[in-house]
């Protein structure tokens, strides 16, 4: 019989924490022993990174699977190393025999022999830490327990394409966790949570939680503000992002109900306007202009897809879109070392009309979006990852000083709101003239293409 040892991973959860982790075994759907899927909103400074790298541990010491897979994902990288790799080194310190790998964050746990359908089997865990802004280096793996921290800054599909797969054939579980910014996929993710049987949701909020005194939350209040302090602190859903560029004026979107289901007018041409990647996202509004308002219909984005290949993709599912116009960024028009054509000139053989826009100053393209935002009805199913981009779209904080600068922060929700960018660039305005670059007179703009045929998609 093999040898059992027992080992103090040091590990002494507060009451909290140790009421989720129970309530998280207190068995699930799909005839699991444990909550297959969890979504929890939690305040800063309760030790959720703590509780779920233990979760996580203790999943690779206990698992009657062969050879468990665990992952734990925050937004990068870099974040993994400074947020988890040491606690997981802490952890499992006393674990006989554990080895480490720096370059790959992941531990690995010793060899250990398991009866598995009958048979004994050779069975050796681990546990890696990765960020999501590499999320296609991981597509294939199997996974068994998945925690995805501060959800709300993570790309939904690095969960759909490649995560949500990985735990379908050995029925793996997930705990999507972070702190409330803004009504994104995170806010979407939780009520689903709370809506759908077999799921495990929970808010925990500094003020309930009593983790952190009275007098010290109410310091934290006058010095935070009240928005960041009910976002920070009371898990509040609802309080204004942080230097958001156009929070303000979705807020008004909501509450004016013009994000709201939006019909296709068969009668009225699709302009679909872009923000173009390579090895990033490529982004598209699909739009229709009636009198005064701007229609959006749909919203989608490719990762890693070239541009034709993206097209091809539009055309598939929206064929019933009748496509007029592509509205590109001015970078269209820059010419390829490898090919010595643009992507400009590429669309323009294959027969697309397209209008370029000028190249702006950030800043003043993001005043053009503010003036077109009361015109625009957003579809609240189809557009929704587009909304997201608009409501999370903000500012770098400088970090010397704390103060928000012009420049926004470069992340999932900027290629979204680049596309928005160039629509409003684009858009002819009450006196009919389009904006223009910077001390160029309307005739300067450079890439613009001869008039051709619009096409059907």
């Amino acid at each position: 019989m093999a040898k059992v040892v027992e080992v103090d991973t040091g590990y002494h959860p507060r009451p909290l924490q140790l009421s989720i982790h129970q309530a998280l075994r207190s068995g699930g759907s799909d005839g699991c022993s444990r909550v297959r899927f969890a979504c929890l909103a939690i305040h800063r400074r309760f030790g959720k990174s703590v509780l779920s790298i233990n979760e996580l541990i203790d999943e690779c010491l206990t698992s009657e699977k062969q050879n468990p897979r665990c992952f734990y994902m925050a937004q990068t990288y870099r974040q993994c190393k400074s947020i988890a790799w040491d606690y997981v080194k802490e952890f499992t310190r006393n674990i006989p025999n554990m080895k480490y790998s720096e370059t790959e964050l992941t531990a690995i746990f010793p060899m250990v022999t398991k009866m598995i359908n009958g048979r004994k089997v050779q069975s050796q865990a681990k546990l890696t830490l990765l960020g999501s802004d590499q999320f296609d280096s991981h597509r294939g793996i199997y996974c068994d327990g998945l925690v995805i921290d501060e959800w709300g800054n993570q790309a939904p599909a690095a969960w759909k394409e490649v995560f949500r797969p990985a735990l379908a054939d050995r029925k793996g579980w997930v705990i999507f966790l972070g702190t409330p910014n803004g009504k994104n996929h995170f806010y979407r993710t939780y009520q689903e949570a709370l809506a759908t049987e077999g799921w495990y949701a929970q808010t925990f909020r500094a003020d309930e939680t009593h983790l952190i005194d009275e007098e010290e939350l109410k310091s934290m209040r006058e010095t935070m503000g009240d928005d960041e302090y009910r976002q920070e602190m009371l898990c509040d859903w609802a309080a204004a992002i942080k230097g958001s560029f156009y929070s303000s004026h979705m807020n008004r979107c909501h509450d004016e109900g013009r994000v709201t289901r939006v019909p296709h007018e068969e009668k009225l041409p699709v302009v679909a306007c872009f923000d173009l990647g390579i090895d990033d996202y490529t982004a598209i509004w699909f739009v229709q202009f009636f009198n005064s308002e701007i229609r959006f219909l749909a919203y989608r984005d490719f990762r890693d897809t070239g541009l034709l290949d993206v097209l091809r993709e539009v055309e598939s599912e929206f064929r019933y879109y009748s496509i007029s116009e592509l509205w590109m960024p001015w970078d269209v028009g820059i010419r390829e070392l490898m090919t010595g054509k643009s992507r400009l000139e590429t669309l323009e053989d294959q027969g697309y009309k397209v209008e370029v826009a000028p190249k702006l100053k950030i800043i003043e393209g993001i005043n053009a979006v503010r003036t077109i935002l009361s015109k625009c009805w957003f579809d609240s199913v189809e557009c929704q990852i587009g909304i997201d981009c608009l409501e999370n779209y903000r500012k770098k904080t400088n970090s010397q000083t704390g103060e928000f600068m012009d420049t926004p922060v470069h992340d999932q929700f900027s290629h979204g709101a680049d596309a928005m960018r160039v629509l409003a660039t684009l858009h002819h305005d009450s006196m009919g003239n389009r904006m223009r670059p910077i001390g160029q007179r309307k005739s300067a703009q450079t890439f613009m293409p001869k008039v051709k045929r619009a096409v059907r998609l």
